[in-house]
């Protein structure tokens, strides 16, 4: 006797889940893997649409539905409701936030500990450099070296940095042996310095030209307006860092209050959120580099559900041929 069609609930945003909402079979990498699974645990199957994750898994609670795909976070308290599959990909939450482009972001490269800490280190040894020099000739060169400690050490840091640019004017000359000593010394020093500090000056430099979001980290969140759908990993996060939640359907819906300025913010899978960038090159917002709440995601089945066991082996076996990371790459490129 064969048996019956799976009752497959499906809910999420692209790139695990595209296609029109009245479209009677949707797309996307939860999609297709589950046709793999189904393929696997030789079963047929029927696909009903659900309007969030949250639903879905209410229909597998109340057995309205076998099976729930789609990009469903797995955490300890949906776990003891339903019944995960293996984690089949690995996620995190991100922020998207429109790219900042103010004067203080483009200096704020500049002003890392590295290059703060250097510059004041390297002056103060220009000075150091300088007082030496002046102390080891304000005797015998006090045209160039004058008694005045403070003449003098000027002049000696102005033969420092002259030296340390490479320029070296020739306007300011050690002319004695520990002078010359000194001055020796800080030429091989200056070499090393010089390309340190170009090489650091560069990174920033480049940093300077790109684009960053308005909000970068978590702590920027509280007390901002922040997007999130409601009842999920993101809108719990929204509120353990102190942001104001603005609940939204779904990630389109969240990033167009986004867009209107209704919120400052999108909290959401960070795979989700790259897809839709990708999609929508032309729009002006930045996802943060910081990630947050690692997670997998997995298939959801009633506890004590049969189906557990086959659903999990055809995983494996997907993931042992590869075709697996076939269908994530076609999906997400990478």
């Amino acid at each position: 006797m064969a048996a019956w069609p799976l009752r497959v609930v499906v809910a999420g945003s692209p790139p695990f889940v595209v296609g029109d909402k009245d479209a009677p079979i949707p797309a996307g990498l939860a999609v297709e893997l589950w046709a793999a699974v189904a393929k696997e645990m030789c079963r047929k199957f029927e696909v009903k649409r659900s309007g969030n994750v949250e639903q879905a898994l209410e229909a597998v609670i109340a057995s309205r539905a076998d099976v729930a795909i789609g990009p469903i976070s797995i955490t300890a308290a949906r776990s003891e409701k339903v019944a995960f599959s293996q984690p089949y990909f690995d996620s995190n939450l991100a922020i998207l936030a429109p790219a900042s482009r103010s004067m203080l972001d483009r200096i704020r490269p500049f002003l890392t500990h590295v290059i703060v800490t250097g510059a004041l280190v390297l002056l103060g040894v220009l000075l150091l450099v300088g007082g030496l020099l002046w102390i080891a000739e304000r005797r015998d060169n006090p045209k160039h070296f004058p008694q005045s400690p403070l003449k003098g050490v000027g002049n000696g840091v102005w033969l420092a940095v002259s030296t340390m640019s490479t320029v070296g004017y020739g306007d300011r000359v050690p002319r004695s042996v520990p002078g010359r000593f000194i001055a020796g010394i800080w030429m091989l020093v200056s070499i090393v310095s010089a390309s340190a500090l170009t090489a650091s000056l560069s990174t920033a430099f480049t940093l300077s030209q790109l684009d960053s979001p308005a909000i970068a980290s978590a702590k920027e969140l509280k007390g901002r307006k922040v997007g999130a759908a409601d009842g999920t990993t993101s809108s719990r996060f929204v509120r353990q860092h102190g942001g104001t939640l603005v609940a939204a359907r779904d990630l389109p819906s969240a990033v167009a209050d986004l867009q209107a300025g209704r919120t400052e913010a999108v909290v959401f899978d960070r795979p989700a959120l790259r897809y839709l960038l990708r999609q929508n090159s032309g729009w002006d917002l930045e996802i943060a580099a910081a990630s947050y709440e690692p997670q997998g995601y997995g298939f959801a089945v009633a506890l004590g559900s049969p189906l557990l066991h086959s659903m999990n082996v055809a995983l494996l076996t997907l993931h042992e041929s590869g075709e697996l990371d076939d269908i994530v790459s076609r999906w997400l490129g990478d």
